[in-house]
């Protein structure tokens, strides 16, 4: 997938969702997954660092907006 099909994807899944915190997951091997938070402002720096890790670790969208960031390791 490319970068400007990863960032429309993520446009239209969070286009009409309110301001909150909106994650990324990666899991090495064993360990407890590894996530990112952004803002709506942010889709492209998130979709350049889903295709990131992607490449390298499964990698998850986490679809549910939070109202405010988690810590890394949730």
């Amino acid at each position: 997938m490319s970068e400007n099909n990863a960032e429309r994807f993520l446009r239209a899944l969070y286009e009409n969702s309110g301001d909150g915190g909106l994650s990324i997951s990666y899991r090495k091997s064993r360990g407890a997954p590894i996530t990112k938070w952004f803002t709506k402002d942010q889709l492209g720096e998130m979709a350049a660092y889903a295709l990131k890790y992607g490449k390298k670790y499964n990698t998850y969208v986490n679809i549910n907006p939070r109202t405010k960031a988690l810590d890394a390791n949730l």
